[in-house]
């Protein structure tokens, strides 16, 4: 418990240092902020520094998907973070081959990249991701808002051509806005648990998954993807997931969309060496530091309180930008 207050004080202060360029309106606007936190062991003590983070709440629909690779596709926080890891873990991979990293050994032989055993990574978040992780009974909810929630609001979820049918929801906590990605009725919006998703948003949906069914991604194959897995010796998986204080969450939902729905079919031998399945320990953060931006912060019965248009990444040691 003590270190996630740890992690979750330390990215709040890292979010709160950067310039106000990206960030939302105070009083006006909401975001989820996410950040991956290295945790060094050294001298018996354990040193821990923020090496990437990321904001954002939006995803671009079909229409708006470019062949020129010139856009992002997904900018929710949860990806914008892995985006700025990425950076850093190649910059370190640089730093390695002069001998001045502290993340990454380098082998001669296979010419790879191996993660120090005393480092881990730990991911923290002010939002439970998009998809499943999102789908839990209200009764059940394991923490409490400060100050309380608004009123749900009925919305209704309209349809373009690649939606099938349209629903009216409560949109509550313990809801999703993400789709089916496979239907085999006429409600997309089914709060069935255990299902993969695509990322909720107007407009012609693209297969861009939910954050929990990619966040599941990387607890088998690694958060490193596929490209820099060709530079490393082993995956690296996420060590903890750092729920922020105030935030509305379910444990139980978190397992499962995380990891547990996926165990079946993984107990048959699917996954070959070096892969696994990782199951990340789940810990939340109760130092009484909120995230000042959350969408639980503040509601004054208007239409102005809305998610912010922008979104911030940034990872550390890199120069160049």
């Amino acid at each position: 418990m003590d270190l996630a207050n740890r992690i979750s004080e330390i990215c709040l202060a890292k979010f709160d240092q950067l310039p106000k360029t990206g960030k939302p309106k105070e009083g006006f606007e909401w975001t989820i902020f996410a950040a991956i936190v290295k945790v060094e062991q050294y001298a018996g003590e354990q040193k821990v520094e923020v090496v990437a983070l990321g904001t954002g709440t939006k995803c671009l629909g079909g229409h708006e998907l470019s062949m020129k690779g010139d856009v992002l596709n997904d900018s929710h926080a949860e990806v914008m973070a892995r985006r700025g890891f990425l950076r850093y873990m190649m910059h370190e991979m640089k730093c390695c081959l002069s001998e001045r990293s502290n993340v990454f050994e380098y082998e001669k032989e296979p010419k790879k990249f191996r993660l120090k055993s005393d480092v881990s990574f730990h991911f923290f978040t002010t939002h439970t991701p998009c998809g499943d992780a999102s789908i839990y009974e209200q009764a059940d909810k394991s923490a409490q808002s400060d100050p309380p929630s608004p009123a749900t609001k009925k919305i209704k979820l309209t349809c373009d051509s690649s939606d099938v049918g349209s629903a009216i929801v409560e949109r509550a906590e313990g809801m999703t806005g993400g789709k089916l990605l496979e239907c085999s009725g006429i409600d997309l919006m089914a709060q069935d648990t255990g299902m993969i998703r695509t990322k909720p948003g107007k407009g012609e949906r693209t297969l861009s998954v939910s954050c929990s069914d990619k966040m599941a991604r990387w607890n088998i194959l690694g958060v490193q993807g596929s490209l820099v897995i060709s530079l490393l010796v082993q995956p690296i998986y996420l060590e903890s997931i750092v729920i922020c204080d105030g935030t509305d969450y379910n444990k139980e939902a978190m397992e499962r969309a995380l990891w547990e729905r996926w165990e079946p079919a993984l107990k048959q031998d699917l996954l070959k060496e070096p892969y696994r399945l990782h199951k990340p320990s789940i810990c939340v953060a109760t130092n009484g530091r909120f995230f000042r931006f959350r969408k639980n912060s503040k509601y004054d019965g208007s239409n102005k309180f809305q998610p912010a248009p922008g979104g911030i990444v940034w990872c550390a040691g890199v120069e160049e930008r």
